[in-house]
């Protein structure tokens, strides 16, 4: 899909809505759209949160097994 220029689009969709508030709410769905797209588009990372359960859980059996 073409995007279309930053001052086309607010001159056509945001100006006209200006006195009600949609402009403001109007560039944030773009905004969001941007990011959505950018997203999707990077590789997915890994979280850190896995090794950090599997850390702990080595660490929970080791002082377990000295205290039993």
């Amino acid at each position: 899909m073409r995007r279309e220029s930053f001052e086309r689009f607010y001159l056509s969709k945001v100006a006209l809505g200006e006195g009600c508030g949609c402009a403001e709410h109007v560039t944030r769905i773009r905004e969001i759209d941007s990011y959505a797209a950018s997203r999707a588009r990077a590789p997915m990372a890994m979280s850190p949160i896995p090794p950090i359960f599997a850390l702990l859980a080595r660490l929970f059996r080791r002082r377990a097994a000295k205290e039993g």
